[in-house]
């Protein structure tokens, strides 16, 4: 029995399953156009030339996403499960770690903030730490001046005091 699974390019129409339906020809009837006949989407308005490099630009997941995937992962009960969901997201293994480890050290909850600065507020903290061990530094060095002045009081004393006792001969 010849069922034709695509649609007729004349006609328009095709039999899928024993039932006649319409769709754009030379696709599959019944769905969404098959990927591998898509279209690449634009990368770039205009070419590039062949000495110049594409600048490739750094994948971001938003937390959404990466709860999203975990989840997945984590209902998975079979063998081979996790690849398939890691090739249908498109991601490599080493970035569902990075997800893991993320969400282990509490970094992918609601009120989790990010720990990379800016390089102002990196340097408004050095400034703030350099003035404190400056402060402390003189208040350190004005304690080590009195104990200065204390050990040579003592010093003078304990001369004085050594020369008015009559001295012990044995």
């Amino acid at each position: 029995m010849n069922v034709p699974l695509y649609s007729d390019a004349t006609s328009g129409s095709s039999v899928r399953n024993g039932a006649a339906t319409h769709g754009a020809p030379g696709f599959l009837v019944g769905g969404t156009e098959p990927e591998a006949t898509r279209p690449l989407p634009k990368i770039a308005s205009e070419p590039i030339a062949p000495t110049q490099r594409a600048k490739a630009t750094r994948r971001r997941y938003s937390l959404e996403d990466k709860r999203r995937i975990l989840r997945l992962v984590d209902a998975v009960t079979q063998r081979g499960q996790i690849g398939a969901i890691l090739r249908r997201e498109g991601i490599y293994y080493s970035t569902l770690r990075l997800f893991q480890e993320q969400r282990e050290g509490g970094r992918l909850e609601q009120g989790a903030t990010s720990v990379k600065k800016s390089k102002n507020e990196l340097t408004a903290a050095l400034a703030s730490k350099v003035s404190q061990l400056e402060r402390e530094n003189k208040r350190l060095a004005n304690q080590l001046e009195k104990a200065e002045i204390v050990i040579d009081f003592q010093k003078k004393l304990s001369r004085l005091l050594a020369l008015d006792t009559p001295e012990q001969s044995s």
